[in-house]
């Protein structure tokens, strides 16, 4: 079975900054997929020897150097020898379908960017995982990604079978805990267990060599090493300039609904359905910041946008919801949101909802419209009605202003539509949370 994991936003190696995440959402969320084991051929195999051959006379610039041993590594060179042959992460699919290991996974599963799986491998009887991540700005097949890191279970490998070795003398099945501690120092994080005591070596996040000790026997069984990292030549593919057409198909309403918790919402003269085209945005009059905004957003990512108007801005993060790179115009801006803060225009939300009314006469409007509501009125000065939420992907949010007089007391300070999917209608939103 693969296993995919969503990257958290941070900095990997290269100068790759990830494009940030909506708030609530940097944890990003697993997925799985039921996958078949496929057995190889014995052409597949032979040809598979034959190119672990050619790559031991050749050597490789993304696999392991031909004449090196294990012996002219450290452990944060992740690295590691498996019966003789020396592997170092990262490397291309296509050099470590060379090493002659065949496919016990579902490889036509895609990966997005800034995502990295874990599919299985084997060796015969032995079976291994691989952790193979997509720093690309488009969707890809996960054949067309890189393998960052490895793991050996001693569930799916005997450790006393084949010759597993990892730099300055470790010896996957012999190597002792006070060994490890001897040649690589004290580990960035120690787990003691009744099973295993498990020692881990990091460089960083996503950088890390993992190794368990045996409880009974006392040596090294499992190892696992991940280096998520960007190479530095690394070609991250094209930004299509194409005008998806989901952005094509959006109509932009003509007035403002009546009903109260759809995800609409005026902004001085115009109207918009959330989630809205920044090409929408654009052709009403508000001007791109390139020079603040992301040079593009990758496939299925967010990135930051800027957008002026006369002396107003807005500051929003940008959803692109299609399988390849595109322009910041041809993304998607999910929130807007109007009032005495960032965004000081007149508007409106469906219902009448505006600014500075009071909060007797929001109430009344929500009630009305039988709209079931939350409300946190922990903040002294501040109070949040949150309605129509379906989901963690759309909601309605009206703030509004108690004792002090920096704003209208007791009166709307602003109002904000989030939504992150396309195409949502207003009977979508008639369930609060």
């Amino acid at each position: 079975m693969m296993k995919k994991r969503i990257l958290a936003s941070l900095i990997l190696t290269g100068a790759l900054l990830m494009g940030a995440m909506t708030v609530g959402a940097e944890e990003a969320a697993e997925s799985a997929a039921e996958s078949a084991a496929e057995a190889v051929t014995e052409e597949a195999a032979g040809n598979a020897a034959e190119a672990v051959a050619e790559k031991a006379a050749a050597g490789s610039e993304d696999g392991a150097q031909a004449g090196e041993g294990i012996e002219a590594y450290k452990w944060s060179d992740y690295v590691i020898s498996i019966d003789g042959t020396l592997m170092k992460f990262p490397m291309t699919y296509e050099a470590f379908q060379a090493y002659g290991y065949s496919e016990d996974d579902d490889m036509t599963a895609t990966l997005q960017p800034m995502q990295y799986g874990i599919f299985y491998f084997k060796d015969g009887e032995k079976r291994i995982s691989a952790r193979i991540a997509n720093f690309a700005n488009n969707t890809l097949p996960a054949t067309e990604c890189l393998v960052c890191g490895i793991g050996i279970d001693t569930y799916y490998w005997p450790a006393d079978e084949g010759e597993v070795l990892l730099p300055q003398g470790i010896v996957r099945g012999k190597s002792t805990l006070e060994d490890i501690k001897a040649a690589y120092g004290e580990p960035s994080d120690v787990y003691e267990g009744d099973l295993y005591t498990k020692l881990t070596y990091e460089t960083d996040i996503y950088e890390s060599l993992e190794m368990e000790i045996d409880a009974e026997s006392g040596v090294l069984t499992d190892i696992n090493i991940e280096n998520l990292v960007e190479p530095e030549d690394f070609d991250a593919g094209e930004v299509s300039s194409e005008v998806p057409a989901s952005v094509t198909a959006y109509e932009k309403p003509a007035a403002l609904s009546d009903e109260v918790g759809i995800y609409q919402i005026r902004v001085m003269d115009n109207v918009y359905d959330l989630p809205v085209p920044v090409s929408v945005l654009i052709a009403d009059g508000w001007e791109l910041n390139a020079e603040n905004s992301a040079e593009f957003i990758a496939a299925k990512s967010s990135d930051w946008v800027t957008l002026q108007n006369g002396g107003q801005q807005i500051h929003a993060l940008a959803q692109n919801f299609e399988d390849n790179a595109v322009l910041p115009e041809n993304s998607w801006i999910t929130s807007l949101e109007v009032g005495h803060q960032d965004l000081d225009v007149d508007g409106e939300l469906p219902g009448g909802i505006k600014v500075d009314m009071s909060v007797a006469d929001l109430e009344k409007i929500l009630t009305d419209a039988g709209i079931e509501y939350e409300l946190n009125d922990e903040s002294e000065n501040f109070h949040y009605y949150t309605f129509s939420k379906n989901s963690w992907d759309q909601y309605v949010e009206v703030v509004t202003y108690h004792n002090g007089d920096t704003y209208p007391s007791d009166a709307v300070l602003t109002i904000m539509v989030y939504n992150a999917e396309i195409g949502a209608k207003p009977g979508d939103a008639d369930e609060a949370a």
